[in-house]
């Protein structure tokens, strides 16, 4: 089975109704509202993902890692941004720190859903995530330009701390 760090929404209000239940006043989060330690954690059956019987434990450990132990940028969160960010298949999503952290999950997230993946962050052994596209920050003079010469992108996730980013990331949007 797999845990999240929502442990509990309401199934009945606006908000969870569309799918939205991180944001119901309801919800009760593992660690933070609700009480937990390293020995137990409390969850609500309703809130419980069972994993297929195909789905090998060594394939889905990585999932079930960052669900459990990184509640502010979770896969399901990371997931659930590039599912509600409007691209379609064929177009072209920036993810700003791909290859650290949870973003690797968001790369694969990205391709298995038809979207073109241009990647931004630096070290040469993060260019090899399956992205179609890669930009090194630390070798351009002008990121917002570079991005904006080269693709254009109808769609990012940013899921790194850097402020600076989220003012980029509008600048290079189509």
């Amino acid at each position: 089975i797999s845990i999240k760090w929502l442990a509990y929404s309401c199934p009945f209000c606006k908000l969870c109704r569309k799918g939205l239940q991180q944001s119901t006043h309801l919800a009760r989060y593992n660690g933070f509202t609700i009480d937990s330690t390293s020995k137990y954690v409390v969850f609500y059956v309703s809130h419980v993902t069972s994993a297929p019987d195909s789905l090998d434990s060594a394939e889905a450990a990585s999932i079930l890692c960052a669900i459990s132990e990184t509640p502010l940028a979770n896969a399901g969160i990371v997931y659930r941004a590039i599912e509600y960010d409007n691209a379609h298949i064929g177009d072209w999503i920036a993810l700003p720190g791909a290859g650290a952290g949870l973003d690797h999950l968001a790369v694969q997230y990205a391709i298995a859903m038809g979207l073109h993946v241009l990647a931004i962050n630096t070290g040469a052994e993060k260019q090899a995530l399956g992205t179609m596209h890669w930009i090194d920050f630390t070798q351009t003079c002008d990121l917002v330009a570079d991005i904006k010469a080269t693709l254009g992108p109808h769609a990012a996730v940013v899921t790194t701390v850097t402020g600076a980013v989220y003012a980029q990331v509008i600048d290079y949007l189509r």
